[in-house]
């Protein structure tokens, strides 16, 4: 179980391109979780981390594939 306040952050080893985060983790905050994306960015004192926060819940989730039925018809050709 997280402790609440606290998270992790780890390397994406996903990432393909610049605009996807270059660092993912998960954090609990008052109790709620939470999805962390971070980017690398460069600026006037050095590196540092920008952040995004996201509702566990509101992540997008994978729907499945959605399978069409053949249309039936009902006519007998004869």
């Amino acid at each position: 179980m997280a402790y609440d306040m606290s998270g992790t952050l780890g390397k994406n080893q996903y990432q393909k391109n610049d605009s996807q985060p270059s660092h993912t983790g998960k954090c609990t905050i008052n109790g709620e979780d939470f999805r962390i994306a971070a980017w690398v960015k460069q600026g006037e004192d050095g590196k540092f981390f920008a952040l995004k926060f996201s509702r566990k819940e509101d992540a997008p989730k994978k729907e499945a594939a959605e399978v069409t039925q053949p249309e039936i018809d009902d006519e007998i050709p004869f």
